[in-house]
């Protein structure tokens, strides 16, 4: 079961951060960096609106030229925030549709690629959290999927809060980078999530290709054999945790506790959701999800899954387009998102396995 609050967190304290809202946390627990940051956190209407429009103007699943169309399309947004972006390249064999109708081979080659940016609010970073969402959209053959929540809510927020953060820059005091991730083909390339491993002939996993591929990239640290590293510029760099956000756009928010994210992570997620006030925002029984953060928690990672899985209605059907996509439904997410990763990004030693300090450089001193 996934835990529900820290003690720590019982006799809440409610103060206003820059005259601006209400929230609710026991002031020793944050820090003024994050609350303001969290606090100042506004949604970006104009060119949040603009990307939703762009992503949902056509289905873009993986391997398809709509699909490298939404990509050059985010890295010239991130260009316009000066940030670099790296694009990954992977091939997958994936279940070939026609395996079962013919005598043709069980599987089917499709190229995909993973987009990452790195936003460099550190110079000397001591390790990278990740905030991640999925960029393709489900094939459906009998109508025109364009995935406005399922993928577009978490692609374009990923964008806005990289503005924010840009804007933000002077102002926060990290240990750790953060990094951007777009992962592709995280959608089923056939009609149900589990059907190529368990009916279609190839017998092979069909989804999470992207984030597979992203996590085989990955390497234990030298520094520690606990801890998972990523090479930035030919220098090994702790990759800390990865937060993914999916499917929170939809009207009436309600998020889902999920038994697969870390307990630690977790924790910040409840207290990010008590310091919004926002608490009821969290409902049901914990549900172990299968998402992008699952293969990255079996390389070691530490994750966070923030999806709402109980606005199901308009899932993969064709309502599922840009008029249905809340934008204060992103704007809470974006909050909560922000108020997790800059916590672990400020202060990281919590996530890091006894005898991992060493993990932890000394270049990037706050004294």
């Amino acid at each position: 079961m996934v835990k529900i609050l820290k003690a720590s967190l019982l006799g809440l304290a409610t103060f206003t951060v820059l005259g601006c809202e209400q929230f609710s946390t026991q002031s020793p627990k944050v820090s003024e960096m994050v609350a303001n940051s969290v606090g100042a956190y506004r949604l970006e209407q104009t060119p949040v609106r603009k990307s939703l429009l762009f992503l949902t103007d056509a289905p873009h699943p993986m391997n398809s030229p709509r699909q490298q169309e939404v990509r050059d399309y985010i890295v010239k947004e991130l260009q316009a925030l000066n940030l670099e972006s790296s694009v990954q390249s992977f091939t997958a064999p994936t279940p070939n549709k026609d395996a079962e109708l013919m005598l043709a081979p069980p599987t089917i080659s499709k190229q995909g690629f993973n987009l990452t940016a790195r936003l460099k609010l550190v110079e000397h970073p001591s390790c990278v959290v990740a905030l991640s969402s999925h960029y393709d959209t489900k094939d459906i053959a009998n109508f025109p999927y364009v995935g406005a929540n399922d993928s577009a809510s978490s692609s374009i927020l990923l964008l806005d809060l990289a503005r924010f953060l840009m804007n933000v820059k002077d102002s926060l005091k990290l240990r750790c980078d953060i990094q951007l991730i777009w992962f592709d083909g995280e959608e089923a390339t056939l009609p149900d999530w589990n059907q190529g491993l368990q009916q279609h002939p190839a017998h092979i996993v069909d989804n999470t290709y992207g984030s597979r591929f992203f996590a085989t990239k990955l390497q234990t640290c030298s520094c520690s054999q606990s801890v998972i590293c990523q090479t930035m510029q030919d220098t090994e760099v702790p990759f800390l945790a990865l937060v993914l956000l999916d499917m929170v756009g939809y009207k009436d928010l309600k998020l889902t506790p999920d038994q697969n994210s870390h307990p630690h992570l977790t924790d910040l997620f409840f207290e990010a959701s008590e310091f919004l006030a926002k608490r009821h925002l969290i409902v049901g029984n914990p549900q172990a999800v299968v998402d992008d953060h699952l293969p990255l928690k079996e390389r070691g990672v530490p994750v966070l899954d923030i999806i709402d899985f109980n606005h199901l209605d308009l899932w993969h059907t064709p309502l599922d387009r840009a008029e249905t996509v809340s934008f204060d439904s992103l704007e809470i997410s974006g909050k909560l998102a922000l108020f997790i990763i800059l916590s672990i990004a400020e202060e990281p030693a919590e996530l890091f396995a006894s005898g991992a300090d060493a993990c932890l450089k000394n270049s990037n001193s706050l004294e």
